[in-house]
């Protein structure tokens, strides 16, 4: 099942660190980050992508807590059965009474609750419940994309006085609402292409995979070598989304912390799915 899944994973993390002891250590706090760096290792932080991994058990939780889970994206693309995730169907309104118990528990032991893929509602019900900090781990801001895994405004500002951070997502299709549009009309025309390969490879994923990937080689997205005059305006206009005023703000993604320095908890990372 998916936890034995996950499972699987962090078992191949842990071996992958203990193969190159020189340049891999595991980091599942601050200081083991700071060590990590003064060694001058990479420090592995584990997370784990989709709340279905746990099966539904708080008792599954803790004990990937306890091998070194630091954070949990609550849904993957998938709604599962106490979370909606945004590309899915919404089931539940949201968290689920359990959903938000899971919240609980991740506030309890330490566990960062990871907001993206999940439903608006989703997000709004988990900044109700957090008593920490939440994550963003690759989103971005919808007011220049308007795609599901964005983020609307009001939700980043929300963001911001919980402390939180959103880590931008660079994959063009959440950056830009013309290769956000492109990206749908290229999947519409392809769709029976698709279909096609899908089933004269199903018994072949290796196959499959590489067929899929020569016919969206051959039909390229509309990518943007600069920022376009759209995007720069949308960027100086919505800085004050941000919780407070601060003057390093420069995108509606930049969200300022509510804080007696007033610092900026700006993107730090990207990710691509």
């Amino acid at each position: 099942g998916s936890s034995r899944r996950a499972l699987d994973l962090i078992d191949m993390t842990y071996r992958m660190v203990e193969k190159y002891p020189k340049d891999l250590m595991l980091a599942a706090s601050t200081a083991d980050i700071r060590r990590a760096k003064r060694e001058g290792k990479v420090g592995v932080l584990m997370g784990i992508e989709g709340g279905h991994a746990i099966e539904n058990s708080l008792s599954a939780l803790r004990e990937f807590y306890r091998l070194g889970v630091r954070y949990m994206t609550l849904t993957h693309n998938n709604t599962n059965e106490w979370a909606d995730a945004c590309c899915d169907e919404a089931r539940h309104n949201g968290l689920t009474d359990f959903g938000k118990d899971v919240v609980r528990e991740m506030n309890r032991l330490g566990m960062f609750a990871d907001i993206s893929h999940v439903s608006d509602k989703t997000m709004s019900d988990v900044l109700d419940v957090s008593k920490a900090p939440v994550m963003a781990s690759h989103s971005s801001a919808r007011v220049f994309s308007n795609h599901r895994r964005n983020i609307p405004d009001d939700l980043l500002k929300r963001i911001g006085q919980n402390g939180g951070v959103v880590m931008v997502n660079f994959y063009t299709v959440f950056l830009d609402e013309r290769v956000r549009t492109a990206s749908l009309e290229r999947d519409a025309r392809l769709k029976a292409q698709r279909d096609a390969l899908n089933q004269q490879f199903k018994s072949d994923p290796k196959r499959l995979a590489a067929e899929l990937q020569k016919l969206d080689d051959a039909n390229p997205l509309l990518t943007t070598s600069r920022r376009s005059p759209a995007l720069t305006t949308s960027a100086s206009a919505r800085t004050s989304t941000a919780a407070s005023p601060c003057p390093k703000a420069s995108a509606a993604w930049k969200i300022c912390r509510t804080s007696p320095t007033n610092s900026c908890a700006a993107a730090t990372a990207s990710r691509t799915s």
